[in-house]
């Protein structure tokens, strides 16, 4: 079935002599080319959009693999890039508890993305990294997230924001965010405490990279680039929190202009975001909301706040939940336990009431 969407890969135009060491990660993949590889006990995939992808495999496929016996199949790219191919192929492999890791060129295609989930799911969580909050107030003049939450808003519960660029950004559409109770992290603030990322970024079930996110003088090979961003090192932490999430099922990598990579730098950064995607994948603990059978409950209770505040700490990887104090919603359970930090439980031991809780709240209402 899955044949008829995709293109097997051409092995010797990516490698050309195939004599590449065996610790590198071509040896450690099943790859498409030809003859579809068994999915059965495969957790994770890459698919390409285009052609663009088969750049990217040439830098990843050197790349050491330290993930042991960890099942990853190369699925190569779409045979046609048009959003029908996109949702159909995604929906199978998430149906399927299969995590498509998906590299683009220089278009998101986070509708067929949402669109694979919302057949699984009924509510979803968005996460986004990008210099731009891709959102337009001009009417005539879209961005994608415009037409996401114009058309299936109802189906999102939270949009996080990361690594916006303030000067970039009209006034108006942070304060549109704020009226959404979004989460938001702008540059300045990711920077100073990355950490702090973590569970904004734990909170989705997708994810959509930009690499416009990355400071222009370490990422040549996109459409437009700018002076400020984050480094290369700051993208593969955040993209290795993303791997870790028991939440995420898909994501994707977008940006990447070819013609502008003339000494391939870009490729293979990339291809290093993908490898700390996969080492975070590695990692994942199967804490919430795989399980949180072993979870240690603390509560807390505020002067002036009538309801205690429940919080959750996974004994598996260290890691901070607050629990909404709402009645029960069966179709939204999956997402009442809202990812926090420990900094938010110290600020709730102190007698104040963590942000992230009460923004958490205002959406569920």
């Amino acid at each position: 079935m899955l044949e008829n969407w995709l293109k097997p890969i051409d092995i010797s135009s990516i490698i050309p002599n195939q004599n590449l060491e065996s610790h590198t990660f071509y040896h450690h993949i099943d790859i498409y080319d030809g003859k579809m590889p068994n999915l059965k006990d495969v957790p994770i995939v890459i698919i390409g959009l285009d052609k663009s992808a088969d750049i990217i495999r040439k830098q990843l496929y050197q790349l050491a693999w330290h993930f042991g016996e960890l099942n990853c199949v190369d699925l190569g790219n779409l045979r046609k890039s048009d959003d029908n191919f996109v949702i159909q192929i995604l929906s199978e492999l998430i149906d399927g508890n299969i995590l498509p890791i998906i590299i683009g060129g220089k278009d998101v295609k986070a509708i067929p993305q949402f669109l694979a989930h919302k057949g699984i799911r009924k509510f979803s969580n968005v996460s986004i990294i990008s210099e731009n909050i891709p959102f337009s107030l001009n009417s005539e003049k879209k961005d994608f997230l415009n037409s996401l939450l114009e058309k299936y808003g109802q189906h999102i519960l939270n949009v996080g924001l990361l690594g916006y660029q303030s000067h970039f950004t009209n006034p108006k559409i942070l304060e549109w965010l704020g009226e959404q109770r979004y989460d938001g992290l702008r540059l300045g603030t990711l920077k100073a405490s990355l950490e702090e990322a973590e569970p904004v970024i734990r909170d989705a079930d997708m994810m959509f990279f930009h690499l416009d996110v990355l400071k222009g003088s370490e990422c040549n090979g996109i459409e437009l680039s700018s002076p400020n961003g984050i480094t290369t090192e700051d993208a593969c932490k955040l993209v290795h929190y993303a791997g870790m999430s028991n939440k995420l099922s898909s994501f994707s990598i977008s940006g990447f202009l070819p013609k502008k990579d003339k000494t391939s730098l870009t490729a293979q950064l990339v291809s290093q975001i993908i490898w700390y995607f996969i080492d975070g994948f590695k990692n994942r603990k199967g804490d919430y909301p795989f399980s949180n059978a072993d979870m240690t409950e603390y509560i807390v209770d505020l002067k002036g706040y009538s309801n205690q505040i429940t919080f959750w700490k996974s004994n598996k990887s260290g890691r901070w939940w607050i629990q909404i104090p709402l009645n029960d919603k069966e179709d939204m359970n999956r997402h009442r336990l809202v990812p926090c930090s420990y900094k938010d439980y110290q600020l709730a031991c102190n007698g104040e009431m963590p942000d992230r809780l009460l923004l958490a709240i205002e959406r569920f209402i």
